[in-house]
């Protein structure tokens, strides 16, 4: 009897032999591997296609951010931070602009914002948004831009000096002449209530 079952156990027969039940695990252990192994390999998929999606603009919530929208922004964002304090109001001001520029939510214009940031600081300097702008929008785009640009500048009541160069240098590469940058200075002014006396 002992050496029919050890037999039956050496064949693989199912039912004989103590140790045939075992045999189904140990030919499947190479499946099973193959399984986990694929599980962790999409599980790194996925999270490297969401950070490059992060680094191109994309929040991953289906909005893709196109090079114009990422240009203006950039703009809008150095012309708050330039003063090292980039103020509640400001980011809410650029918020509200850039929500009804391009019809965005302000979940995804926050995002916007982040995606900018991160351009700036691997750009290092503003003629390749400037290029872009100039490249999208017409000379009337371009001023509204500058409106634009001193609504957020003027988001926190007050005009730095080198707020005022950065401007000056911005309607330089945007192509706004220096008439039409003032013109639309005094509307952003009009716009938020204030005073050339106030400032």
């Amino acid at each position: 009897m002992a050496a029919d079952l050890a037999e039956g156990a050496r064949a693989g027969n199912p039912g004989q032999g103590t140790s045939a039940w075992q045999a189904p695990e140990i030919r499947n252990f190479p499946r099973v591997a193959q399984v986990c192994e694929r599980v962790i390999r999409n599980a790194v998929i996925k999270r490297l296609k969401a950070l490059f999606r992060e680094a191109a603009g994309d929040p991953g919530d289906g909005t893709e951010f196109d090079e114009l929208q990422l240009a203006t922004t950039a703009l809008m964002v150095e012309a708050a931070g330039l003063d090292d304090d980039f103020a509640p109001e400001e980011r809410q001001m650029i918020v509200g602009l850039l929500a009804r520029r391009f019809g965005l939510s302000e979940d995804s214009v926050q995002s916007l914002i982040a995606a900018a940031e991160a351009r700036l600081a691997e750009a290092g300097h503003l003629q390749s948004f400037t290029r872009v702008v100039k490249g999208s929008f017409d000379a009337e785009e371009r001023i509204a831009l500058m409106q634009m640009l001193w609504e957020v500048v003027y988001a926190d009541g007050r005009l730095h000096d080198y707020e005022a160069s950065l401007m000056r240098r911005l309607a330089g590469l945007l192509h706004v002449p220096d008439r039409a940058s003032g013109a639309a200075r005094k509307r952003a002014l009009e716009e938020l209530g204030l005073e050339d006396s106030d400032v």
